[in-house]
């Protein structure tokens, strides 16, 4: 593109009429922009866990109007957000490894995109604390083991259950997240207190009996 001013051009326009060579002077105004420029991102947080701020990113340096931002979440496509201010912050939707830039452009000139800041959002952590108290009699099926967690009132938003060391002998049994999951955007992280009982059946004489249990615990 050319320099930005207003110049007057003389534009020779030439054409044969007949066997004459005729020759029109004119003068046009043309308006010249200088390249597009993206600009540079600063600012903002480089890794910040689920449910946390990306911090404000600012955008200096640039040459042109801003028309959009733009954000792209690991090897996605880029996702448009329809703001054209100079800063912007986000709590990101998801976990994972995240790109934001700006769309810059200067008058009719071809668009030029910032730099990109990069923001890695991690996991949240999330404590799962299985219920004290919960056993079995010898030969029984295993119970639906209960348990609480540190993000929500319920474990209603959990896929999954949890589970236990094998065995089916008299003694305890330290619990396991087997499948239980909260989704891509958590960490599970497991109590390791509380454990499993198996008992045996009382007043049958094992020598091991529920009371002789606890007093070994």
């Amino acid at each position: 593109p050319p320099f930005q001013a207003e110049d007057g051009i003389r534009d020779c326009l030439r054409g044969l009429v007949g066997s004459e060579m005729c020759i029109r002077d004119r003068t046009r105004n043309v308006t010249v922009y200088p390249p597009s420029v993206g600009g540079t991102l600063t600012g903002g947080s480089s890794s910040i866990t689920y449910k946390e701020s990306t911090g404000l990113l600012s955008l200096s340096g640039q040459r042109g109007n801003i028309r959009k931002w733009q954000r792209m979440l690991d090897a996605n496509p880029w996702e448009d957000l329809l703001t054209t201010s100079s800063s912007y912050a986000e709590i990101p939707i998801a976990a994972g490894a995240w790109q934001y830039r700006v769309e810059v452009r200067n008058g009719s000139c071809a668009e030029a995109y910032s730099d990109s800041w990069s923001v890695t959002v991690q996991p949240r952590q999330i404590f799962i604390s299985p219920e004290p108290g919960q056993g079995k009699t010898v030969g029984e099926e295993d119970p639906v083991f209960t348990y609480t967690n540190s993000e929500w009132a319920d474990s209603t938003r959990f896929t999954g259950a949890l589970g236990r060391e094998p065995g089916e002998e008299i003694g305890f049994y330290a619990y396991t997240l087997g499948d239980l999951s909260a989704g891509p955007n958590y960490a599970e992280i497991l109590d390791p207190e509380p454990t499993f009982t198996i008992s045996a059946p009382v007043g049958l004489g094992h020598p091991l009996e529920r009371e002789d249990l606890n007093m070994i615990a």
